[in-house]
């Protein structure tokens, strides 16, 4: 009998990613919920921009995932060129990268300075960051201004990424997922992105999350989803 040979190929996809957001998104909402929503010199508690930072990273891996995908199954290795081939320029491509900037400042340890201004009591009362030049790519450089994206107000300085953040990356994650179904029906991709255990639409899940906050902190949230939403 003749040996045979089988070729598995995997990736970091929607298969193991999506099982973990619920966890990550819902502790930092809790975080989120209970501090103040902007004021001097506040700072953004530790385990919302940690569990915040965990869904941004994630999010751009599982896009990721879905493009090399799709190159492979075209016979093709460039992650540049699925992305030029399937997600067209101009905002929706934008929004993608803005989301990979983000990722990278967390995943790759770029450093921020920060210098903090105290008042009589020694409490914070302004901070200014500022990113090390040595760390600036030409990506960030085009698509960052004063430590937030241009086009969705992402946050870029690690200290700052926010439960509002993490939102919007699953936003993004949702608009490729709809982009890419239009142009290409035969791809085996979701209509929907699945959370947890419970499958739902988008949508619905970060309404009912938003639901359980006060209307302050949740119209915070839902005006940075507007600008993913408005994207065409």
């Amino acid at each position: 009998m003749s040996s045979q040979e089988f070729i598995n190929i995997s990736n970091a996809s929607a298969a193991w990613s999506n099982g973990v957001y619920p966890a990550l998104l819902e502790t930092s909402m809790q975080s989120f919920a209970n501090r103040p929503l902007r004021g001097p010199g506040f700072l953004i508690p530790t385990l919302e921009r940690t569990f915040a930072a965990s869904v941004c990273a994630l999010s751009a891996l599982q896009i990721e995932g879905m493009l090399q995908n799709i190159a492979l199954s075209l016979g093709k290795d460039s992650f540049r060129e699925t992305i030029l081939k399937f997600i067209p320029s101009g905002k929706r491509r934008v929004a993608v990268e803005e989301l990979f900037v983000v990722r990278d400042v967390i995943s790759h340890g770029h450093i921020y300075k920060t210098t903090m201004h105290l008042d009589i009591n020694g409490l914070p009362k302004k901070s200014h960051s500022k990113k090390l030049t040595a760390y600036a790519s030409p990506l960030f450089k085009q698509v960052v201004s004063r430590n937030k994206t241009r086009l969705l107000h992402l946050n870029v300085n690690p200290d700052r990424v926010c439960f509002a953040d993490a939102v919007c990356a699953l936003a993004v994650v949702n608009l490729t997922y709809k982009q890419l179904e239009k142009r290409s029906a035969d791809m085996p991709i979701s209509k929907f992105l699945g959370l947890g255990y419970e499958t739902k639409y988008f949508s619905d899940y970060i309404n009912d999350l938003l639901d359980t906050i006060d209307s302050k902190h949740a119209n915070s949230v839902k005006i940075m989803l507007r600008r993913v939403e408005s994207i065409k």
